[in-house]
């Protein structure tokens, strides 16, 4: 029992003495010690990859005065003579320029039957201005353009602050971690160690995002063949005349067809309805009599005194 009391009060006594030298041990940094030429010595210890995006990413991450990491991203909508040639001039152009295609999707449009799609290439940063004008010299014409220009280098500095903080708390778990003496202090420090370097991944995860974006532009091409002529395809306007006029006709029929429908369908209530507009006509009639009967059958004078007497 006593030891269970003496583990979580030597763990809280380690951890206040961080900053401090040990008699038993090695000194355990703070981090407002931790030296900032060690942090960034480590980082440039890191090993390159060999996937080119990310050489191309790590290359956008500027070392020395600190340079404006600008995401820059472009839509273009085009027409083009043929859309197979059209889009393998644009795989081409992407290669060229140290770039690859994304995606690329190809279908035909319901309304006129035109073969049209949409290819994505993403090429280096520095040479977006002469992709964009080389996909404007593959286009027989440019139906839309719009560029946007987004600064990331305040979310990438933040970023690269919070890695260095959070690197330097697990160095400091590290060293608590070294001079443990119980399983429960050890079993304390690796959780938390666990935490943050969980915290380390993402923000690196974020880190190469942002650095990946800067470093490589985007551009969605949507491309289509010529549409047809809409005089030439209706034969002139007198074809036109007809259709409108075959058109009318057309409604016209529709609406008597379902005049008919109406009625066939709803002739059993229209049955009902007469004979019920019979029936209440007949006893009108009839009432009608019997009060004309009942006046002619009163006494002499009461109502016409100077009529005579009727047959």
């Amino acid at each position: 029992m006593a030891l269970r009391l003496v583990a979580p009060i030597a763990f809280l006594a380690l951890i206040s003495c961080a900053g401090e030298p040990r008699a038993d041990g090695p000194p355990i940094p703070s981090v407002a010690a931790a030296a900032p030429g060690a942090i960034m010595s480590e980082s440039a210890e890191a090993k390159p990859t060999s996937s080119p995006g990310q050489a191309l990413a790590t290359a956008a991450v500027p070392s020395g005065p600190r340079e404006r990491m600008l995401v820059r991203e472009a839509d273009l909508t085009i027409e083009v003579s043929k859309y197979a040639s059209a889009a393998d001039a644009i795989a081409r152009l992407a290669v060229r320029e140290g770039g690859f295609v994304v995606s690329t999707e190809q279908h035909v449009t319901s309304e006129v039957q035109v073969l049209a799609g949409r290819v994505v290439i993403r090429v280096p940063s520095p040479r977006f201005d002469a992709v964009l004008a080389s996909l404007q010299k593959i286009a027989a014409a440019v139906e839309g353009a719009r560029s946007t220009t987004n600064d990331v280098t305040e979310e990438f500095v933040d970023v690269e602050a919070r890695l260095r903080a959070k690197r330097a708390l697990e160095e400091r778990y590290l060293a608590i971690l070294a001079s443990a003496k119980t399983v429960a202090e050890t079993l304390d420090v690796e959780r938390s160690l666990g935490a943050v370097r969980e915290e380390i991944e993402r923000i690196e995860g974020r880190r190469r995002f942002l650095a990946d974006q800067a470093a490589m532009s985007t551009f969605r091409i949507d491309l289509h063949e010529p549409y047809p002529a809409l005089a030439a395809e209706s034969g002139g306007v007198g074809k036109t005349l007809g259709d409108a006029v075959s058109k009318g006709v057309d409604g016209l029929v529709y609406v008597l067809a379902g005049l008919v429908i109406f009625l066939i369908g709803g002739s059993p209530l229209l049955v009902i309805t007469i004979v019920i507009l019979l029936i209440v006509r007949a006893a009108g009639k009839r009432r009608k009599r019997r009060k004309v009967a009942a006046q002619e059958g009163l006494p002499h004078g009461s109502e016409n005194q100077d009529a005579g007497p009727r047959p």
